[in-house]
C-alpha cells in the first residue's frame, strides 16, 4: 500500500518441504515420566514400552525384628497419564535385573539389562487395568491414582532372610540391583500406554509382614529422583495398516510428505521440514528485513480422537550443518504449553 509508511510485508505462503522418517535413538536415562504399556495403532503398528529401574531403601541398618513372616509384596506405579484404550487390560510381568545398572552410563530407547527369567508377580498372567483418574481407597485415605502389582512372597522372603543386606543403599543395590517391568501382551486390544511418575512416593514397593510380637508391618522401598532408571521402546511398524505410512516411512518414499506427515513419541517418527526458498521471499525487500511473527501451522487429521487423540504439545528443533539437532533459541518459550496451540 502507498500510505504504508512503516514499509511492511505480508506472506500467507512459503514453499514447504516435509517428509517423515524414523527417530534414530533417544536417552531414556531418569526420564521425569515413564512409559508402559502395549498398543496396537493402525497407523504405526505395535509399540512396546518397557522399564528398567533401580529402588532405594527408605531407611538405613532395617530391622524386621524377631520371627517376621512376609505377608505380601505389592509393587505400585503412581499415574501421571496414558495414551490409547483405558478400558485394554495390558499382561504385565516383573522381573529381577541381574545386571547392574550404572550412573556412568547413558541408556537409550533401544537400551536392555540381563535379568532373570523368573516372573515375579503373584498371578503370572496379572493383567494391568489403567485407571489413570481414579483415586485409590487405602488404610490413610484416598490416594492418587495409581497402579498395584501383587508381587510373590519370594520377592519379600529374600529381603527378610537376607536382612544384612539392607543395611545402605549401596549393599542393598548391588544385592538387588533392581527390576524390569514388561509389558507383554494387550492381545488383539486396541492396548494403552501409562505414564508413570517413579519418583513419586506412591511408586515402590512394599513389603507387608508380621513378626512374633507385632501385626501390620511394612516396609517400603522408594524409587527416588537419585535412582537409576530408563525406558525401553520396541516397534513393529510391519502391523501398520498405513499404505502411506509404510511407504514414506518405512519404504523412504519422501514425496509422500505432501500428501500425509506423521508424529510419533516414544522415540518413533518425526517429521522434517525445510523452507528451501525461504531467502528469495525477501528478494524485491531493499533493507533489512526484521520479521516480526512466523508461524508454523499444523493441522490433525485422525478419526479417532478419543483413543488415539493429538499430543498436549510438541517440539521444534533445529538442523545444524552438520546434522546435528539443537532447540531454537526461543523454543523453550514458543513451545511450552502456554503458547501451544494458541
Amino acid at each position: 500500500l502507498q500510505d504504508n509508511i512503516l514499509g511492511t510485508h505480508f506472506s500467507d505462503t512459503s514453499t514447504l518441504k516435509a517428509y517423515s522418517l524414523f527417530v534414530d535413538s533417544i536417552n531414556t536415562t531418569n526420564l521425569s515420566n515413564n512409559v508402559l504399556g502395549i498398543i496396537n495403532d493402525p497407523v504405526f503398528g505395535q509399540t512396546e514400552a518397557h522399564i528398567y529401574s533401580q529402588f532405594f531403601l527408605s531407611g538405613s541398618s532395617v530391622d524386621f525384628g524377631i520371627g517376621p513372616v512376609v505377608d505380601s509384596v505389592v509393587m505400585t506405579l503412581q499415574c501421571a497419564g496414558y495414551f490409547g484404550d483405558t478400558l485394554s487390560p495390558i499382561r504385565i510381568s516383573v522381573y529381577e535385573l541381574s545386571e547392574a545398572l550404572s550412573s556412568s552410563t547413558q541408556y537409550y530407547n533401544q537400551s536392555t539389562s540381563a535379568h532373570y527369567n523368573v516372573n515375579l508377580t503373584e498371578n503370572p498372567n496379572y493383567q494391568m487395568n489403567v485407571r489413570p483418574k481414579t483415586p485409590v481407597l487405602m488404610d490413610t485415605g484416598k490416594v492418587d491414582a495409581h497402579v498395584r502389582i501383587r508381587l510373590d512372597k519370594s520377592l519379600g522372603e529374600k529381603f527378610i532372610n537376607n536382612s544384612n543386606m539392607l543395611q545402605n543403599n549401596a549393599i542393598f543395590i548391588n544385592f538387588f540391583k533392581g527390576v524390569l517391568i514388561k509389558a507383554e501382551s494387550a492381545g488383539n486390544r486396541t492396548g494403552c500406554l501409562l505414564y508413570t511418575n517413579l519418583g513419586s512416593s506412591l511408586s515402590s514397593i512394599t513389603l507387608y509382614y508380621h513378626n512374633t510380637y507385632v501385626q501390620n508391618l511394612k516396609y517400603t522401598f522408594l524409587c527416588k529422583s537419585s535412582t537409576i532408571r530408563y525406558n525401553s521402546f520396541v516397534h513393529n511398524y510391519q502391523k501398520s495398516t498405513d499404505d502411506i505410512f509404510k511407504r514414506q516411512v518405512i519404504n523412504g518414499d519422501s514425496s509422500l510428505g505432501k500428501q500425509t506427515l506423521y508424529i510419533q513419541p516414544t522415540c518413533g517418527v518425526r517429521t522434517k521440514i525445510s523452507f528451501p526458498n525461504i531467502a528469495k521471499s525477501f528478494k524485491d525487500i531493499d533493507n533489512k528485513v526484521v520479521i516480526n511473527k512466523a508461524e508454523l501451522v499444523i493441522s490433525n487429521i485422525s478419526s479417532d480422537d478419543a483413543t488415539f487423540f493429538p499430543p498436549y504439545s510438541l517440539a521444534l528443533q533445529a538442523i545444524r550443518e552438520d546434522g546435528s539437532l539443537t532447540y531454537l533459541p526461543d523454543d523453550e518459550i514458543y513451545t511450552n504449553s502456554n503458547y501451544f496451540g494458541q
